[in-house]
């Protein structure tokens, strides 16, 4: 049957195709994007805590008072904690 996998392969070591010319694969030690990932998830929650706070504080300083889109704010981390 077409498409099956011999016995004994191992994908994860296994190339689907040849590479393409002056290129190899590697599969010991690819290049990984995981600082950019990091760094960019770090830069968007520091950008995404000042907003929020900033909103909240004024918010809660001008005569308007906090409402419950303020609250939802302060629940949501909680709730991606208990996850």
């Amino acid at each position: 049957m077409a498409g099956t996998i011999p016995a004994g392969v191992d994908l994860a070591t296994t190339p689907v195709r040849k590479p393409p010319p002056g290129f190899h694969s590697n599969f010991i030690d690819p290049p990984s994007m995981a600082s950019g990932v990091t760094a960019t998830a770090v830069v968007l929650i520091v950008l995404s805590t000042f907003f929020v706070a900033t909103r909240l504080y004024l918010n809660y300083t001008t005569p308007r008072k906090l409402g419950w889109d303020d609250c939802s704010f302060l629940l949501f981390p909680l709730a991606l904690s208990e996850s």
